[in-house]
């Protein structure tokens, strides 16, 4: 989508000469808001996609048909910021069965043309990865680290030095 494509060409131009393909679940949001998806046919039920308006939750190995909607109801009916946001539609999915073999990991991406990116991860987690991404991104998002975050440049404005 770089070079303008939107979600829908984006994805065909990924799945579309890749020889793993029936094996592979791609996603894709553009920024005019359009959505695109793709799941082979070799991923595990329950799987699927749902499109919304601004969004797209994508999911293989669910533990059950309720947790695409949860997610997308976690996400939509929350008036928090964006990153939050992302976080209640991860609980909501973990909360309605979340992967059928359990959960190991969780991770959050959060891109913003006049925001430093917010990249979090936990790899490895027995008890609850994405309780621990909640906390993770509670210390990334306040706090010192925050203020410091506020001066890293971004593309709307490589030499951004805020006090």
């Amino acid at each position: 989508m770089h070079d303008g494509s939107d979600a829908s060409r984006a994805v065909d131009l990924v799945t579309s000469g890749d020889q793993g393909r029936e094996h592979r679940q791609l996603a894709a949001l553009d920024l005019n808001g359009g959505t695109a998806a793709f799941t082979g046919s070799e991923n595990m039920d329950a799987k699927g996609t749902i499109e919304f308006t601004g969004g797209i939750a994508a999911g293989n190995m669910l533990g059950g048909k309720d947790v695409l909607p949860a997610m997308v109801d976690g996400f939509v009916c929350s008036d928090l910021a964006f990153g939050a946001r992302l976080l209640a539609s991860l609980f909501a999915a973990r909360d309605a069965g979340g992967d059928y073999r359990g959960l190991l990991s969780a991770a959050l991406l959060v891109l913003h043309s006049d925001r430093p990116p917010l990249t979090l991860r936990i790899d490895h987690h027995s008890d609850d990865p994405v309780g621990a991404l909640k906390h993770l991104y509670r210390r990334a998002t306040t706090g010192d680290y925050a203020k410091l975050a506020q001066q890293v440049p971004v593309s709307t404005d490589r030499q951004r030095v805020l006090d």
